[in-house]
């Protein structure tokens, strides 16, 4: 069981562009990060209640992240799942420790449309 430092996993991965807007989502290999390895299914039940609401180091960069990860939900559980499956595939195909293979380091990502995401969430809530 993961305890202290170890229940930390990583999450998702945000592409930025030379202004500072994001452009794709991502998750990488174990390897890459390094912290606790959760399967997709663990991990998406976590995403409801995903929240940085600590001021370090930064109050609004916390905030931002907790906004993008609400708002692309459905898309990082995909991302996940996807991740698991090219670490199986991966693993099938090869020798060794797939977790720590260099030669696999992104394991799945889309490109973002944040003004499209929007409204496909209006339209979702005026059907509620």
């Amino acid at each position: 069981m993961a305890r202290g430092d170890d229940i930390i996993c990583h999450l998702i991965a945000i592409s930025m562009d030379q202004r500072g807007y994001p452009t794709h989502l991502f998750t990488t290999n174990h390897w890459v990060t390094g912290e606790h390895w959760y399967g997709a299914d663990d991990v998406t039940e976590l995403l409801d209640s995903f929240v940085i609401d600590h001021t370090f180091p930064s109050w609004a960069v916390n905030r931002w992240i907790t906004a993008m990860v609400a708002l692309y939900q459905p898309q990082i559980a995909k991302l996940l799942t996807e991740r698991d499956a090219t670490i199986q595939e991966w693993a099938d195909s090869h020798d060794g420790d797939v977790l720590e293979d260099r030669d696999l380091d992104l394991t799945s990502k889309i490109s973002l449309d944040i003004p499209h995401q929007i409204k496909q969430i209006n339209k979702a809530l005026k059907k509620l």
